[in-house]
């Protein structure tokens, strides 16, 4: 269940509209013992907001987590009068637990706590071509907070993007499994530097350990006809240390067909934001 309010008010001579949504999302789904399923393709949901409004626990289809809890959740934004357009959007919520969590996958512990983390998510169009994002996680049970994400992104159009990226996640002991705590800095960009070159580049920093993660430069060349793409890619492959190198390259014969090895799907991922000409 849920409600929706909102109220006009102006601020800086712009006609605005403002919201209230408060969520109440129950769950309830029987123990039932699955110690004695194998567990093929099936891992827990990392948290976040929407995940607290989820009716399973798993990604897959070997276990089904029993539940009887009670997420309280509330989202509050700002909306253009004139075009309904997004300004900012700020969200929080918890889950309210009424009994331990009691089917789990092999080699975890039963889940007793009751509460979960505290969930802030805030979303903000700072202007027509900046816009930002920032996440936490709090603990209720030890007072510290788990994990901050804050992204900057800027697109001016013409296919120029430019990403700033600040992440930290501290481990959760849940299993005998060992663990380090994660605080990177991942910055990315595609940038055009005249209507037929572009250059891309990334650099995925660890401050904890003071090392690249990733590292991505490479340009693209597009015309008419035909469309060029080289990328080197440097990045850490073991725990151990250890990197490797890789090269992409790709020749697109607009109309016809490519040679070389398709790089969209990776420089998508490595990329937010980007989108080929080609």
């Amino acid at each position: 269940s849920g409600l929706y309010l909102e109220r006009d008010f102006s601020l800086g001579g712009r006609e605005l509209v403002q919201t209230l949504e408060p969520r109440f999302f129950y769950l309830y789904i029987p123990k039932r013992n699955q110690g004695r399923l194998p567990v093929f393709d099936t891992a827990a949901y990392d948290i976040s907001f929407s995940q607290l409004f989820r009716e399973d626990r798993f990604s897959g289809p070997d276990r089904v987590g029993d539940a009887n809890q009670l997420t309280l959740a509330l989202t509050s934004r700002l909306l253009q009068g004139d075009n309904g357009r997004e300004r900012l959007r700020l969200s929080l919520g918890e889950i309210v637990y009424f009994r331990d969590r009691e089917v789990t996958l092999p080699g975890e512990p039963v889940r007793d706590s009751k509460f979960s983390e505290f969930i802030g998510e805030a979303v903000a169009r700072i202007t027509d071509h900046w816009s930002a994002t920032a996440n936490f996680q709090w603990d209720p049970t030890n007072g510290e907070t788990d994990k901050t994400a804050l992204n900057l992104y800027y697109r001016p159009g013409g296919g120029r993007v430019l990403n700033l990226g600040y992440r930290f996640r501290k481990f959760v002991r849940q299993t005998d499994q060992l663990g380090t705590d994660i605080e990177q800095t991942d910055v990315s960009m595609r940038w055009p530097i005249n209507p037929k070159w572009s250059v891309i580049g990334r650099w995925n920093h660890s401050i904890i350990d003071n090392q690249v993660l990733e590292g991505v430069l490479g340009f693209e060349y597009n015309s008419c006809c035909w469309g060029m793409r080289a990328v080197a890619r440097r990045y850490l492959a073991t725990s151990t240390g250890e990197y490797d190198n890789a090269l992409f390259l790709q020749l697109e014969l607009k109309g016809l067909a490519g040679v070389g090895r398709k790089t969209e799907t990776f420089l998508k991922r490595a990329i937010p934001g980007y989108q080929p000409d080609f």
